[in-house]
Formats: structure tokens, C-alpha cells, sequence
């Protein structure tokens, strides 16, 4: 009886060791978005699925830009031209977004641009654009902190340059 009820609290000391698991919970950074340089009303419609997509995204947190906030933080700035009056073409504006991020831990506080892509907004598909946006991004900073093309999601947007 006494080594019954020994191998008894033996097992269930042991037991939750074997089924705890520390997940990391992943981190949620910042984006601030300047939007100074949208002035068509594609650029607008853009900006708003924009602001809905880091919204709906896991690892992002849309906010106000609080730069005593000593965290990681990225600054997006957003400039659009409408291609109307040029090309003919109704609704189909280009855009241009450059990113910044700041705080990086054990860094100095300096921003740093690592991302910029210039792409075509056809006014039918912003919010499928601003997803792949979403995850290109997320597919960039991964290759930019890793300094690596291997281990990280493919980039869905080709860079400006060849």
C-alpha cells in the first residue's frame, strides 16, 4: 500500500512536466502609417483596406505613432498617384510604401528604412492587395533580420530593383 500510494505521487509530479509546453507567444509590433502623400481617392480606399488588413493580421498592432514606447516599431509611409489622367485608365492609382522600423532591442535608436516597393492599385482588388501587402512585408522583415533567404515565407511583391 505504501509504495502504491508512492508510485501514485510519483506519477502525478511527472505527469504535467511531460505535457507542459512554453509556447512563445508571438510578438505583436507596432505599425504607424503616415498617409500625408495619399491624396486620390483610390490611394484613400487603399489605406483603409490597409488599416483593415494589419488590423486582421496576428502580428501587427495599428496605432498612433508614441515614440517614448521603447519597443520595436515600424513606420509606414504611404504615397499614392492616380494614373488616370495619365493612362486613361479609370480607378488605378501607384503606390509607393516605404518602411522604417525603430527599436530594434539591443540597438540604438535609429531608423532604419528596409523596405520600399512601388506597385499598381487597381481599385477592384485593394483589399486582396493590402493582404499580400501585409505578408509580403512580414516575408521582408523576416529576410532583413535574418540577413538569409532561407527559413522565411516567399516575398508575393518583386522589389524595384532586378
Amino acid at each position: 500500500m505504501k509504495n502504491a500510494a508512492i508510485l501514485l505521487l510519483l506519477v502525478l509530479a511527472i505527469a504535467p512536466i511531460g505535457h507542459t509546453q512554453s509556447v512563445r507567444p508571438r510578438k505583436i509590433i507596432p505599425v504607424y502609417i503616415d498617409p500625408r502623400g495619399v491624396r486620390d481617392e483610390t490611394g484613400q480606399q487603399f489605406l483603409l483596406a490597409l488599416k483593415r488588413a494589419l488590423s486582421e493580421s496576428q502580428g501587427h498592432d495599428l496605432g498612433a505613432a508614441d515614440v517614448d514606447d521603447r519597443r520595436l516599431q515600424f513606420f509606414l509611409q504611404l504615397v499614392t498617384i492616380d494614373l488616370g489622367p495619365i493612362t486613361r485608365a479609370a480607378n488605378t492609382s501607384f503606390a509607393s510604401i516605404t518602411i522604417e522600423e525603430m527599436y530594434r532591442p539591443n540597438s540604438y535608436p535609429v531608423a532604419t528604412m528596409w523596405y520600399h516597393k512601388a506597385f499598381l492599385l487597381d481599385h477592384s482588388k485593394l483589399d486582396e492587395i493590402a493582404r499580400q501587402f501585409v505578408s509580403d512585408m512580414d516575408a521582408h522583415w523576416c529576410n532583413h533580420i535574418k540577413s538569409s533567404v532561407g527559413n522565411c515565407p516567399k516575398e508575393s511583391i518583386p522589389p524595384l530593383y532586378p
